[in-house]
């Protein structure tokens, strides 16, 4: 039986609205009481309206995107959805194809990018990473054109694929562009031609949050903060970035996004290749870190699953508060009311910061060699993963693969039939087609199967009241790159 649990608010106002009915006099019996789905259906009727089937179907698709046939190299395709909880959402998903005058190709980049204390820093994430990776993988006489100017780097390093409600701030690009030129004259100065995808990856990600970060904080001779910049520093996101190189996937992850390989061991076996690992309270190796990176404090430094009791996930970008010394933060507290930092006023420091920073945005960076069994990545946002595990995910993937497969493949004999032939087809025809998915979008598929697959849950989980539906469901975020296996089996031969 599927329990909804409401929010002692919601109860209240269902316990008044219908205290006729159920004779309770105070909300304080609330406590005691078990309300579920099944038990207060006819408390409950006006606040989860259903929808029909269609209205469902339009409501899941709405943002749903489709690459078509890409093949180039080992990308076949992509398809992504998102689902918001929050409004706005926080979730982001962007995708580019790196564009490189030295001569290489088929290098793809997949994004998806999770905010929390608000979308500013996803957003930001979703419109900056990129460039920094490409640049930071670029050739000397590329960061060379970039200095001299000959070359863009905000448009001429990548390829962007465009959604339907894509935004790109163009009131920030010349910031943007300030900043790689500044980042590509760091790079010629000091060159390194050692690194490691590796290291190129965590070089880039932390120079991107340390200039949100020094956005944010008064320039030198003068004393204002800019209150734009103050409050996207203090949002803050998680990123998990794959990087599809020939034959080779990287993937760079901060926080608790999660990316999987669908890998096929059988006909009808698949298990999930892990390519990242959440960086919170659970994952042992990442609480070692952050105590010993603070001794004396572990009493203190997580608390209830959290990270100074506040953060769920221990890595991510922005989130100045957990990174900033104390003194920094108290000079902008001294600048603006409580009021002009209006998510944290006065708690803008966190209780017991001792020793900062407590944060870092450093990705762990997973390598993967793909064989010809790897037929799919998912890179998805915490709100999928709370839902369903990745071997769920990997096998709703690989159904949704092969029926379409089957429905594609199915062939009318065109003579020299009988009746009973052409009725014995139609037949094969019809259990088909009753295997047919509800959705063409696989990324859909998977957000409708991680939601239902019953309709009246779906229209219930669609149908919960904006100031509640968080207790019930983070924002979700999927993206499916799919891989031309002929491509890998023929490079690995």
């Amino acid at each position: 039986m599927n329990r909804f649990y409401l929010s002692k608010n919601v109860i209240s106002k269902i316990i008044a609205r219908n205290s006729s009915v159920v004779g309770l006099e105070s909300t304080s019996h609330c406590q005691n009481l078990d309300l579920t789905v099944t038990n207060c259906r006819h408390l409950t009727s006006d606040l989860y309206p259903k929808l029909s089937r269609q209205q469902v179907s339009w409501y899941l698709r709405y943002h749903e995107y489709y690459s078509g046939e890409i093949n180039d190299g080992v990308l076949k395709s992509f398809t992504t959805n998102k689902l918001a909880s929050n409004n706005p959402i926080e979730d982001r998903a962007a995708e580019v194809r790196l564009v490189h005058s030295d001569g290489r190709k088929n290098e793809y980049l997949f994004g998806v990018f999770d905010g929390h204390g608000g979308c500013a820093c996803a957003q930001i994430l979703s419109e900056r990473l990129f460039s920094y990776v490409a640049l930071m993988l670029s050739s000397n006489d590329l960061l060379r054109k970039i200095q001299l100017e000959k070359i863009d780097p905000c448009r001429d390093l990548i390829y962007r694929f465009t959604h339907k409600d894509y935004y790109h701030s163009q009131d920030m690009e010349h910031l943007y562009r300030v900043a790689l030129q500044r980042l590509a004259r760091d790079l010629l100065s000091a060159p390194n031609d050692d690194s490691t995808v590796e290291d190129i990856f965590k070089a880039a990600f932390l120079r991107l949050d340390h200039d949100i970060l020094a956005d944010a904080l008064p320039k030198e001779g003068h004393g204002d903060i800019n209150i734009e910049n103050l409050s996207l520093a203090l949002t803050g996101s998680c990123a998990n970035l794959a990087y599809i190189t020939g034959t080779d996937v990287y993937v760079a992850n901060t926080g608790d996004c999660k990316a999987v390989i669908g890998h096929q061991i059988g006909q009808d076996e698949w298990i999930p290749i892990m390519l990242s690992y959440e960086h919170d309270a659970e994952n042992e190796k990442e609480v070692t870190r952050i105590c010993s990176a603070h001794p004396g404090e572990s009493d203190t430094v997580l608390r209830n699953g959290r990270l100074l009791g506040d953060l769920a996930p221990l890595r991510a970008f922005g989130d100045a508060r957990y990174k900033w010394p104390s003194a920094v933060m108290k000079h902008a507290l001294n600048i603006f009311s409580p009021n002009g930092i209006s998510i944290y006023g006065e708690s803008l420091i966190p209780h017991n910061y001792k020793t900062p920073p407590y944060l870092t945005a450093e990705p762990e960076v997973v390598h993967h060699a793909l064989s010809a069994r790897d037929k799919f990545m998912v890179i998805g946002s915490d709100g999928l993963w709370e839902l369903l595990k990745p071997n769920q995910v990997v096998d709703l993937i690989a159904a949704h693969m092969d029926d379409r497969q089957i429905i594609s493949q199915f062939v009318v004999p065109q003579s020299g039939i009988t009746l009973k032939e052409i009725n014995d087809v139609l037949k094969v025809r019809k259990r088909i087609l009753a295997k047919k998915p509800e959705d063409e979008n696989v990324a859909t598929h998977v957000l409708r199967m991680a939601l239902g697959p019953d309709h009246t849950q779906l229209s219930q989980y669609l149908t919960i009241p904006p100031n509640i539906v968080r207790n019930y469901r983070d924002d979700i975020t999927i993206t499916v790159v799919y891989f031309d296996t002929d491509y890998i089996a023929e490079r690995n031969e």
